[in-house]
């Protein structure tokens, strides 16, 4: 009889562990599921951002930032989202007009340097 109380024991403490790492890997409902996928996105299009930094204007360096994962581990996905709509349309623009100079022939000095 023994036998089978620790059996039953052992079951219930594995299914215990097996439902919290599920909760834990996939999520405890629809809505933290659907933020989970949106700090995802937002982290993707906010390295995407972040990787232009090389083709900008070296006068807009501080548009980006040096450690990208320290900055999205910090932040909320609001302000993420934020920062994406209020520097994106800035970083595009400073590449498109950097790509112009370059295609001119002007060359900055910063460039050499790096």
């Amino acid at each position: 009889m023994w036998k089978a109380s620790i059996v039953e024991i052992t079951l219930k403490h594995f299914i215990k562990l097996w439902e919290l790492r599920n909760k834990e890997v996939h999520g405890k409902t629809v809505e933290q599921k659907d933020v989970d996928t949106r700090n995802i996105k937002l982290g993707v299009d906010t390295r995407k951002l972040n990787e232009l930094k090389d083709k900008a204007r070296p006068v807009d360096m501080g548009l980006f930032h040096t450690d990208i994962e320290e900055f999205l581990e910090k932040l909320t996905a609001q302000t993420i989202a934020s920062f994406i709509s209020s520097h994106g349309k800035t970083i595009a623009n400073s590449v498109k007009k950097y790509t112009a100079a370059s295609q001119v022939g002007a060359t900055s000095v910063v460039q050499w340097i790096r």
